[in-house]
């Protein structure tokens, strides 16, 4: 036992197990595989660059020891923007990353039975629709993202989501479920 027990520590009465093994889930892939076969394209899945002039340019640098970057980001983005941010750094985590990230939502929430709603296995992991929100984002926010250690990812993730109003933090939920 090391740090990375006490990062993913369970809270009690919340069902982690399905978040277990999550490398073995060929039974979950064709599930996946036949939900997805029978989904229309839509928008969401062409590619669309954002227009106009990229505002996110003049984002600070995402830095733990400074409250800027969450300034930024609560006070200059949309709420789309704010999505598009979060989908870009999930998409740039790794399985583990997720895992200790969506644990780590799961002990904010603190409702067990929200928590026992949230969906198990890879479905879950996958990256998310980067065409959804075609708007600007923080881009150099990626790059010094994906080089943080998971502990640092998940703090990251903890302060985006505790800084979105509740309708936000609301849409996120849903989408888990």
């Amino acid at each position: 036992a090391g740090p990375r027990t006490v990062l993913l520590a369970s809270m009690p009465g919340i069902d982690y197990s399905k978040f277990d093994n999550i490398g073995d889930s060929s039974d979950e892939e064709e599930q996946v595989k036949k939900v997805e076969a029978t989904r229309r394209p839509g928008p969401q899945s062409t590619p669309v660059e954002p227009e106009g002039d990229d505002p996110t340019d003049l984002a600070p640098p995402l830095d733990l020891t400074t409250p800027d970057w969450m300034e930024f980001y609560k006070a200059q983005l949309t709420a789309p923007q704010r999505m598009q941010t979060l989908v870009q750094l999930w998409n740039t985590a790794n399985q583990e990353e997720r895992v200790a990230s969506l644990r780590k939502l799961i002990d904010i929430i603190d409702d067990v039975k929200i928590s026992n709603r949230i969906k198990g296995g890879q479905e879950i992991l996958k990256d998310l629709d980067p065409y959804y929100y075609p708007v600007h984002f923080p881009r150099t926010w990626k790059e010094t993202f994906s080089a943080l250690p998971v502990e640092g990812k998940t703090e990251v993730f903890e302060k985006l989501f505790k800084a979105l109003p509740q309708a936000e933090q609301n849409a996120v939920m849903g989408s888990l479920m």
